[in-house]
């Protein structure tokens, strides 16, 4: 199994693209705002993150989609995310 990851920018239109790839290629579209991600309670946020990850590995191939990413306060959910991408790589790598 392998680990893509894209960042769209730009104009409106991104969820609508990332739902045709995935009606496209036939795989489970998975989508979530980022400020879901934002913990109101320590550690809340990552299991959020963790949560979303193992439920596209059980739905292999599948794509995630997280819509605003770069909406204020959010940095620290972003990090968190990039550090469990990141890990999430590295375990993959390991298995292969």
């Amino acid at each position: 199994m392998s680990l893509i990851i894209a960042l769209q920018v730009g104009l409106p239109g991104k969820t609508l693209l990332a739902k045709a790839v995935a009606r496209e290629a036939d795989v489970p579209f998975i989508s979530c705002s980022a400020s879901e991600f934002v913990e109101l309670y320590v550690g809340l946020g990552a299991s959020r993150v963790r949560d979303i990850f193992a439920r596209a590995k059980k739905e292999a191939p599948s794509i995630i989609f997280i819509d605003e990413v770069c909406d204020g306060g959010l940095n620290e959910s972003y990090v968190e995310l990039k550090r469990l991408v990141n890990s999430q790589e590295k375990l993959y790598q390991m298995a292969s």
